[in-house]
């Protein structure tokens, strides 16, 4: 079970980092649903 987890676990993360991706360099676009809800700090600002 805890294998099984931990491929879960990095396939959610690969996802999300691809989400945040454009052309190879880190733009996140908060409009995104998905990326608004997981996003934690921004701007200086806790959510």
């Amino acid at each position: 079970m805890p294998e099984h987890a931990s491929e879960l676990y990095s396939k959610n993360i690969s996802a999300l980092l691809e989400l945040m991706l454009v052309d190879g360099a880190l733009a996140p676009d908060f409009s995104d649903e998905v990326l608004a809800a997981s996003c934690v700090t921004r701007e200086e600002g806790v959510s």
